[in-house]
């Protein structure tokens, strides 16, 4: 009768484990898929606007309007390195947002494994009067797990 409850308390922590980490991937492929969509637009927004002047440039008149052509495309000389800048930037935080993505899908690993050891000695335990101890290492390293993976979804959230 030990075993059998040492096998589904256990089993119940690997299953909650198991919906943490999913919840958690879920939630950073969501917030990196939204960020993607967001840099898109932009990036489409900027490019027809960008596409806009140059037409509207190659419709003036080169005899009337050269100063004026001539201060436009270095205008927009300086708009494409800005918009170059600001790419690389959010580039840069779209790599960072991945990073962390993956460094969190690796402590959520790290602790399944941790849970799937204590699983595995548990079963292989035989009944003992120490179970009310191992419950409790059990419930506190699932807490301790919860707690983590809390810290890393309010962590997600701030950002």
């Amino acid at each position: 009768a030990g075993a059998d409850v040492h096998q589904d308390i256990a089993r119940d922590i690997g299953q909650q484990v198991e919906m943490m980490i999913l919840s958690a991937k879920h939630a950073n492929e969501t917030k990196v898929g939204k960020e993607i969509q967001k840099v898109k637009a932009l990036m489409e927004k900027t490019g027809d606007k960008i596409k806009l002047v140059a037409e509207r440039l190659a419709q003036l008149e080169p005899a009337s309007n050269g100063l004026l052509k001539a201060e436009l495309l270095k205008s927009i000389t300086k708009l494409e390195e800005v918009w170059e800048t600001e790419v690389g930037t959010l580039k840069h935080e779209l790599w960072q947002t991945i990073q962390a993505h993956n460094h969190n899908s690796d402590l959520l690993k790290h602790h399944k494994e941790a849970i799937d050891q204590i699983q595995a000695r548990i079963s292989e335990a035989a009944p003992n009067p120490e179970l009310e101890a191992v419950q409790a290492q059990i419930e506190a390293q699932l807490l301790q797990a919860n707690k983590i993976v809390q810290r890393e979804k309010e962590k997600e959230t701030k950002t």
